[in-house]
């Protein structure tokens, strides 16, 4: 069976999902977007959207629980790690800056998971016309992680058998990671 995806704009989002509109300004930045047309119209794939609003529902639950895409909420208010929009990353309480907007994609793509699937990751950055990127994403990856390195980033994104990774370490890159 084939499943249809709509297209959804951020307000269409806000209705259907009857998210009320502080929330919504919070959230909005860490859903995946598909297509920005030239006036700066985001269009969200309906089950993208879906896959969202469900991790965000168990996030609610269990509230140690982080949320892909959007940074670990601290009840003590601190500012928590993760990709943060539009261009930069905050780890141990240190921004790094600067990350392109495919760059911070891909970060926000592989934040807080295992090794992910490159065709996944493809999807995120670069949405359904991927395959066409194969070589543009190995290129993007190593000039993240040179960027990030350059920064005094601790952390450095790796490829392995079909497979991305962003890998935090506890001190510079090559030492051992954060567990």
């Amino acid at each position: 069976m084939i499943d249809l995806n709509r297209f959804f704009t951020a307000d269409e989002i806000r209705g259907k999902y009857q998210v009320p509109s502080s929330l919504f300004a919070k959230i909005i930045n860490a859903i995946p977007f598909h297509y920005e047309d030239e006036e700066g119209v985001r269009y969200y794939i309906e089950s993208r959207v879906d896959r969202f609003f469900e991790e965000y529902g168990k996030r609610m639950e269990t509230p140690s629980a982080p949320v892909h895409g959007m940074p670990a909420q601290y009840p003590d208010n601190t500012d928590p790690d993760g990709p943060v929009p539009p261009d930069r990353l905050r780890l141990s309480g240190k921004v790094y800056q600067d990350i392109t907007k495919k760059g911070w994609l891909l970060l926000q793509c592989l934040w807080q998971r295992e090794w992910v699937v490159i065709d996944d990751v493809m999807e995120h950055v670069y949405g359904h016309d991927y395959e066409q990127c194969d070589e543009t994403l190995y290129s993007l990856c190593k000039r993240t992680s040179s960027l990030l390195i350059t920064q005094g980033c601790p952390a450095e994104i790796k490829r392995k058998a079909g497979y991305i990774m962003l890998e935090v370490y506890s001190g510079r890159p090559g030492e051992s990671p954060r567990l």
